[in-house]
Formats: C-alpha cells, structure tokens, sequence
C-alpha cells in the first residue's frame, strides 16, 4: 500500500532550478575565492582587530535591540 506517491514533475522546472542552484553555487564560490584573496594579505594582528571590531559592533547592536524591546 503506497501512502505517498511521487509526483511529476515537468522537465523544465527540474532543468531550471538546477541551473539556477550551479548559477548561484558558483557565484558564491567566486566571492568566497575573492575575499579569501584579499584576507591573505593581511597579518594575523590585523585580523585580531578585525575580529574584535566585529564582535563589539554585532554586539553592540544586539544589545540595542534587546534594550529597544523594552522600551
């Protein structure tokens, strides 16, 4: 007894969606290879202060959030 049948799909949506899954797959990888590019460049005490001015800005907007809830 089949409960779920699958059901059929018209060729060009399947065509579609996969070229639009490799389309984005490989513009994000083209962006990731870009920012890895430009990272390389920088020094390890660079990326500290980058790392630390990011958690006090993320930070700093959660907590604004958090105290606008109240309000």
């Amino acid at each position: 007894m089949k409960f779920f049948r699958k059901t059929k799909r018209e060729k060009g949506q399947i065509t579609l969606t996969g070229h639009l899954a490799a389309y984005l797959e490989n513009w994000q990888r083209s962006l990731a290879d870009r920012l890895n590019e430009k990272i390389r460049k920088l020094s390890g005490k660079a990326l500290l202060y980058l790392l630390i001015l990011f958690c006090v800005l993320v930070g700093s907007y959660l907590l604004y959030i958090i105290l606008r809830a109240f309000n």
